[in-house]
């Protein structure tokens, strides 16, 4: 009689290679020290423009509901917050909730705040962001080989023309062209531009036609192409005061107030 030989049950050990599972080890300590230190409350990014100060802050979420605020999504984010405190353990949550693209959530582990500071150190009012992007794209037209400003004045005050935006368009005129189109003195005449370049529209048979005249602001005369000339002061008069009669009378107005 033959006895067939014990079997052995038992599953063999799968190999483990240990280096990998130490580098996954320090791959998730490293992401849980760069999620808690980005929780830190700080200012991180700070720009100034012409008494205006752009700063971007950090700060940890305090509540899940701010976290469906930041990514504007419909998704329970309560059970995933509970965790927020690990944030390792807390992706796992948060790639549990398919609603949610992969891309969002770098979002979601720390709240990023822009504001506008003025010079006083207050966030702008609407007026005063309204100048604050004026002067931002004029400040970043520096990327490009020419700036075109068509009437600025349009919206804004004689003091914000003068003292920030004349000063910032000055200093950009050093590196590259600047056109500027205005029918306003205080940019106009007060920024004290190299060239003038006028356009005169004319009616000739019923027709529209125009001419451009060209000259530097000290000539007496600008020059058209067609090789007529037009008397700069009027020109200069007409175009940024309304007229001599309008710029003398606002003249005796202010003195006698003055008086």
């Amino acid at each position: 009689m033959i006895e067939n030989p014990i079997s052995s049950v038992s599953t063999q050990i799968e190999d483990i290679n240990f280096y990998d599972l130490q580098m996954n080890r320090r791959k998730i300590d490293k992401f849980e020290n760069i999620a808690t230190f980005l929780k830190v409350e700080k200012e991180f990014y700070s720009e100034s423009i012409q008494g205006f100060r752009r700063v971007a802050t950090r700060k940890a979420f305090f509540r899940a509901k701010e976290l469906k605020a930041t990514i504007r999504t419909t998704a329970a984010l309560a059970p995933a917050f509970n965790v927020y405190s690990k944030p390792y353990e807390y992706l796992i949550k948060l790639r549990e909730i398919q609603i949610i693209p992969a891309t969002d959530y770098y979002k979601l582990f720390t709240e990023i705040k822009f504001q506008i500071l003025n010079s006083h150190g207050c966030e702008v009012s609407g007026g005063e962001r309204s100048e604050y992007r004026l002067l931002q794209q004029i400040n970043d037209s520096q990327n490009y080989d020419m700036l075109l400003i068509d009437e600025p004045e349009s919206s804004f005050d004689n003091v914000f023309l003068l003292n920030k935006v004349n000063t910032l368009i000055k200093d950009i005129s050093q590196v590259l062209p600047v056109i500027l189109v205005t029918h306003n003195s205080t940019v106009g005449a007060s920024i004290k531009p190299n060239y003038i370049i006028y356009t005169q529209k004319n009616i000739i048979n019923g027709k529209a036609t125009f001419e451009t005249f060209t000259g530097f602001p000290a000539d007496k005369h600008l020059v058209g192409l067609s090789g007529s000339s037009i008397e700069n002061r009027v020109i200069q008069m007409n175009t940024l005061e309304a007229g001599e009669y309008s710029y003398l009378d606002r003249g005796k107005a202010y003195e006698n107030l003055k008086n």
